[in-house]
């Protein structure tokens, strides 16, 4: 589970659509109707954005994909804007703004507006993250509403978002009509956005089981482009495949679904033998800092790594 509060955030984010041209395994297609960027390796900065050249790492990729935050600090005031979004999306980058639609942040611009009775519980793990009756229509609003997240994602020239805390519906008793409810969200957030711009992208974060649990999977698959999963291959460092989750996975590829994969993990052997399953199986990996700061490994250097001669 990906939680950026504040300055707490470093992601660099890297995507691909024809991945067939980076592993030697038949990989996942992409969707006929958005199609997916041509990028080589994704990523993530999710913090550091004080200077102008705090972002020249991303200026200076290309064919890239990175997630970054909507604002430097969460407010309106220092939000990114248009000029600056085109200036990273130079050199066939794909940029797309991080945003929790299954938890409200009260470092946002939105909290203050935010009626009370929407929000659930505290997040014992992330102060200042609050589950949310996400189908609410004051939440709605505030994500939707003419002067909404989404239209100022759009309005800054986004290429798309990043959705975390889809898994938010495990919050909820009734876990069959929570998950219904999350896929209409990530439906009605698709059909927004891609009234404003077409081919506008929706990563899912985490959340594969949803699968198990709405009887909507058919609209979540129309709304969504890719997905996005941690912990596949390693669990507190140390290597096992989460078999349920890769049947999941599987389900997705079957969809048309990218996957994008990020471990976290440190050891020699550990980051060879991530790059060896995630070519075997069509993922395009990552590798990150659990506090997201730190250095990032991507998909290109995680390759070579395993195959130097290539």
């Amino acid at each position: 589970m990906l939680h950026f509060k504040g300055e707490v955030r470093y992601w660099e984010g890297m995507k691909n659509l024809y991945l067939t041209l980076i592993f030697s395994t038949v990989l996942v297609s992409c969707s006929s109707t958005r199609p997916w960027p041509s990028v080589k390796r994704w990523g993530y900065q999710l913090q550091n954005y004080k200077n102008t050249t705090d972002l020249k790492r991303i200026e200076d990729s290309g064919e890239s994909l990175w997630v970054i935050d909507y604002s430097r600090d969460g407010s309106q005031k220092n939000s990114f804007n248009h000029l600056e979004i085109n200036k990273l999306k130079k050199n066939k980058n794909t940029i797309l703004s991080y945003i929790s639609i299954g938890e409200a942040e009260d470092y946002r611009y939105y909290f203050d507006k935010l009626p009370k009775e929407v929000l659930v519980k505290e997040n014992k793990n992330w102060k200042g993250n609050f589950k949310i009756k996400y189908w609410d229509p004051s939440w709605k609003k505030i994500l939707l509403g003419e002067r909404g997240y989404f239209s100022r994602l759009t309005s800054a020239g986004f290429d798309g978002a990043y959705l975390d805390i889809v898994d938010g519906f495990h919050a909820f008793e009734d876990k069959r009509k929570a998950a219904d409810e999350m896929v209409e969200l990530i439906h009605e957030i698709s059909e927004f956005t891609r009234e404003r711009k077409k081919n506008f992208l929706l990563v899912m974060q985490n959340g594969a089981d949803i699968l198990n649990y709405t009887s909507k999977s058919s609209k979540l698959f129309k709304a969504i482009d890719a997905l996005a999963v941690e912990d596949y291959l390693f669990e507190k460092g140390s290597y096992g495949e989460n078999k349920w989750l890769y049947d999941l996975i599987k389900v997705y590829q079957k969809n048309e679904k990218p996957i994008l994969s990020i471990e976290y993990i440190s050891d020699k052997k550990d980051l060879e033998k991530y790059a060896s399953v995630a070519k075997e199986k069509g993922l395009l990996p990552l590798v990150g800092h659990r506090p997201l700061k730190g250095r990032l490994i991507f998909a290109d250097e995680l390759f070579h790594m395993a195959n130097p001669c290539d």
